[in-house]
């Protein structure tokens, strides 16, 4: 029998959006921490844990491992001049501080703006 079962899968769609654009949308959303010791931007942590959630990271944890370990293609990808990444309890003191339904909100713009387009 010469037949096969392999299918060639479809690229996914979220390599066709530019991750800078995703950056650009999260900037919207409002920042509760406070300014002294932030080192990391709230739209550069949402970024990443969008890109991580999508990768099917279920906790920060998770979500903060799989982050370390693409350091270099994320550092690529958003153009970070910064040589660290931040911790786990960087993301949960920064997810305590800000309103779930204006993320929800600006994320599900963006990927109507990506369909659209």
């Amino acid at each position: 029998m010469d037949y096969s079962t392999l299918v060639k899968e479809e690229e996914p769609r979220l390599s066709r959006v530019p991750l800078t654009a995703l950056y650009e949308a999260l900037q919207q959303v409002k920042d509760g921490r406070k300014k002294r010791g932030c080192r990391y931007s709230l739209a550069l942590l949402l970024t990443l844990l969008l890109l991580a959630r999508l990768a099917g990271a279920t906790d920060l944890r998770a979500a903060a491992q799989w982050i370390r370990l693409r350091k270099g293609w994320i550092m690529e990808q958003l153009h970070l001049s910064r040589a660290t990444l931040p911790c786990a309890g960087t993301y949960g003191y920064a997810l305590e501080r800000i309103d779930a339904q204006e993320l929800l909100e600006i994320v599900a713009g963006c990927l109507t703006r990506w369909e659209a387009g």
